[in-house]
């Protein structure tokens, strides 16, 4: 401390009164050398506040904010002496270290209010406070002046450039606002009542357009030759006006050919196509992830990136400090709503393991007495076999004495860092068999039972009206039928439920099939997953059950063992095509990526030019492998899941935070597989303001009640300390990140115009006011807690748009250095720090 400072923590705080506080604070101040211009060290300097007891409340800073020394002026010493009389925005520190801090000042404050403190105390609650709250606001020239250097200019121009490389491959489709085309306009589909005569579902699908479409380097190109039956544009995305010769394509050419034997000229008209489809090179990918990539090894950013998420952990942490009382009383205030009764969406759920392990067992007992001489299985001689000869095959006589430790599906035990043990507990008693029965849909029964459990879960659904699921279905990609026999059954089991929303994940299997013999080269495989809902899109008359199930699902998933290496990688001198890859081995994760997120791409545009809302890729990430994968789901994905690796990778874990990339963490399936739960990352996730939701992945394996979905909340906030506000707002996040129709998502979250929902997650969270993206008595989320999440992240937002320097200037600067051999200039720059740590950043991009 400096001569004239005075020690505050000489002033015994804890037994004290207002009055003798204030007394004892201002003789200290006013014996110093100097009357009103003593020096107070930041690192010493306690905020004492008016408590509803008389008592000072003692508040120390020291761990909270870092900073030399600070003053305290006239209206400082007027506040500490007096703190019940004076506002909280009367609290200022004025630097006097040197001249250069002379103009800044630290604030706490009430955002944007003139109410004193003891209004803000009580709670009071209008239309113009809703938003606001207690922040300590640090000047941003003091800040600056403190942390800013060439390497922070570097370190932020380089963020800016990768955060502009996501929104040119993960750019924002509109959404379609209308009502047509939708799955319950198709006989009440949505209550579980298809119609059950094809023929007149058929009628009441749109017409064929005029389309064609062919695979070029493992990604399909698209052709339209008219705006026939087309209701959108699939390039501009704007709507197609029906009006006279609009349907005719006059964009055509002659071509003519001569015929030697009869000497005749033989002409034809040759149409060429009015919008073709759009994708990215897998080249333009590779160059994007080396340079993620270099970013992410990169020392300056690393640095740069740490001291930023601990900055907004530690604002985070403020916040709570000075605001958590006033959010209870605002929840405490919404009638009616908390946690129990706010809409939670299960957004990572796989749907061969959606139901409890009592309930299975129960369901396969109730199987076997009611329907133990219906035939389920051929052996290889094409001899059938009855339900109850399989039960005697598996389990003897004693099938009823079984218990959930016969079933043995628990992964709790046995299976952490043991994926292939994980795969085995899909099988019920640990018999295959038994799984192709009751978990599969492709079976000789053509899914009867895994259709009736399923029913049973969805009744589960409708009977707690708050909880709806994104269940993850399989597509292998082994044959082209696997999409009519999965259409089928949805459709003729009547599984399609306002609950309910379908996602398609393609598991990474291709060496699997291929030593099988189902495909022989890697390109097949994508024909198989994708060439079907082509066709179904240009003619859904001839693919109706497709059509309709294009119509239900809302996004892309991709899953296996991360932590598989693979034999080759993208920077594999040896990389080819999907045509060519005919090897048996397993492409690398990136390779996937790159070629399921282009199709999708693709199929989006057709899917948008028929006036269907394009599907999402949320893909398995970040749960075990390389960190690498996290890097290409920066570019590719709308979310992920698990996520859990951002914790080793601060560039990763800012960028994502930057962008609002939904995660949706699964902390308990972590906790038996790879990362134990005091381990996992996500309350800091959801500290620092990631958009974060709770899923459970597989309750069948991992969880022990019917209520899968709140043991996860329960675990949750047992183990980290969240309150009902926080668990509200994660419910929130996950209606967010989920698929469900923008109208259903604005009733569960109060939002009074539903196209607010059409936008990204950053998108609402950055350009909207809370008040037109959340109802607190809807999600039981107060206003104050959404404006802070959105005032920091504009704060970094702000920070990077301010600070960026371009890094093709500094690239073209260093050229022109070169090419005009001016060793002055070359000193200068090198002397300025720019040249060095420029050359050495950009060498290290691949």
């Amino acid at each position: 401390m400096s001569e004239n400072s005075v020690d505050i923590r000489s002033v015994q705080a804890t037994n004290c009164t207002e009055s003798d506080m204030g007394q004892t604070l201002t003789e200290n101040i006013l014996n110093s050398k100097e009357n009103r211009e003593a020096s107070l060290s930041f690192d010493d300097f306690f905020l004492f506040k008016s408590s509803s007891d008389s008592k000072i409340e003692k508040i120390n800073y020291s761990d909270l904010v870092e900073h030399d020394s600070a003053d305290l002026d006239d209206n400082s010493i007027d506040y500490i002496s007096n703190p019940d009389k004076t506002q909280m925005e009367d609290l200022n520190f004025t630097g006097s270290t040197s001249s250069r801090y002379s103009n800044t000042e630290f604030k706490l404050k009430k955002s944007a209010s003139n109410s004193t403190l003891d209004e803000f105390n009580r709670g009071i609650l209008n239309d113009e406070l809703e938003t606001e709250y207690v922040k300590l606001i640090p000047n941003s020239e003091i800040v600056f002046a403190k942390s800013y250097d060439k390497e922070m200019n570097i370190a932020i121009g380089l963020i800016d450039e990768v955060l502009k490389m996501r929104d040119e491959w993960n750019y924002e489709l509109p959404k379609i606002e209308h009502d047509h085309l939708i799955a319950h306009n198709y006989g009440n589909l949505q209550d579980g009542n298809p119609i059950l005569d094809i023929e007149l579902l058929v009628d009441t699908l749109p017409e064929k357009i005029d389309a064609k479409y062919e695979m070029i380097n493992g990604v399909y190109s698209i052709k339209w030759y008219s705006n026939r039956n087309l209701l959108y544009n699939p390039i501009t995305f704007k709507a197609i006006k029906k009006a006279g010769t609009a349907d005719i394509n006059l964009n055509f050419d002659v071509k003519c050919d001569f015929n030697e034997q009869s000497g005749e000229s033989l002409c034809m008209k040759k149409s060429f196509p009015i919008y073709e489809s759009e994708s990215k090179s897998v080249h333009e990918f590779i160059r994007c992830l080396r340079r993620i990539m270099s970013l992410v090894h990169s020392p300056i950013v690393k640095s740069f990136t740490y001291y930023r998420l601990k900055f907004l952990l530690q604002s985070y942490q403020l916040y709570s400090l000075f605001n958590g009382k006033f959010e209870n009383e605002l929840s405490k205030k919404n009638i009616r709503t908390g946690f129990y009764n706010v809409y939670k969406v299960d957004t990572h759920v796989h749907h061969s393991a959606c139901m409890s392990q009592q309930h299975l067992l129960k369901f396969i007992r109730k199987c076997y007495n009611s329907d133990k001489d219906r035939v389920v299985f051929y052996n290889h001689d094409n001899a059938p076999s009855t339900l109850g000869q399989v039960f005697n095959n598996v389990f003897g006589c004693d099938y009823q004495n079984n218990s959930i430790d016969h079933l043995n599906m628990d992964a709790i035990r046995n299976c952490f860092q043991r994926f292939d043990r994980f795969n085995e507990k899909y099988n019920p008693f640990g018999s295959n068999l038994m799984r192709d029965i009751f978990l599969k849909y492709n079976n000789p029964i053509k899914g009867k039972y895994l259709a009736e459990i399923t029913k049973e879960v969805i009744q589960d659904l409708k009977t707690t009206h708050y909880q709806f699921v994104e269940w993850r279905i399989s597509v292998y990609g082994k044959d082209k039928s696997e999409w009519k026999t999965l259409a089928e059954w949805l459709y003729n089991n009547g599984l399609y439920c306002k609950h309910v929303r379908w996602i398609i994940q393609i598991p990474r299997l291709y060496n699997i099939f291929h030593k099988d013999g189902c495909v022989k080269t890697f390109s097949e495989m994508l024909e198989n997953i994708f060439s079907p809902l082509i066709e179904a899109l240009i003619n859904p008359k001839d693919n109706p059950l497709i059509f309709i199930l294009l119509t239900n699902i809302v996004g892309w998933d991709t899953v296996d063992d991360e932590s598989q290496i693979s034999k080759y990688s993208m920077d594999n001198p040896n990389f080819c095509y999907p045509e060519y890859w005919r090897s048996g081995d397993n492409p690398p994760y990136s390779y996937w990526g790159f070629y399921l997120y282009s199709n999708i791409r693709v199929l989006n545009q057709l899917l948008y030019s028929r006036g269907l809302n394009p599907l999402m890729f949320r893909p398995h990430c970040g749960e075990a492998g390389k960190i690498s994968h996290l890097a290409t789901m920066y570019l590719l994905a709308d979310s992920i899941n698990h996520g859990i690796l951002l914790k080793k990778t601060p560039v990763l874990q800012y960028l994502y935070y930057l962008k609002q990339i939904g995660i949706a963490v699964s902390p308990v399936s972590n906790n038996a597989l790879f990362l134990e739960l005091m381990k996992n990352p996500f309350p800091k996730f959801f500290n620092v303001g990631l958009n974060v939701s709770l899923s459970t992945d597989d309750p069948l394996i991992f969880h022990f009640t019917d209520e899968s979905l709140l043991e996860e909340y329960s675990i949750a906030s047992h183990i980290w300390k969240l309150n009902n506000i926080d668990l509200c707002e994660i419910a929130r996040n996950s209606v967010l990140q989920s698929g469900f129709s923008p109208k259903y998502k604005a009733s569960w979250l109060g939002v009074k115009n539903y196209s607010h929902l059409n936008k990204s997650l950053y998108n609402i969270l950055n350009d909207l006011e809370p008040c037109e993206i959340n109802d607190i008595s809807r999600s039981n989320v107060p206003n104050i807690r959404i404006q802070f999440r959105k005032d920091m992240l504009k704060g970094e937002m702000d920070l990077i748009n301010k600070y960026t320097v371009s890094i093709d200037r500094i690239e073209n600067a260093i050229n022109i250095v070169k090419n005009l051999r001016l060793k002055n200039v070359s000193d200068n720059i090198s002397k300025e720090g720019v040249n060095r740590n420029s050359n050495t950043l950009m060498n290290n991009f691949p």
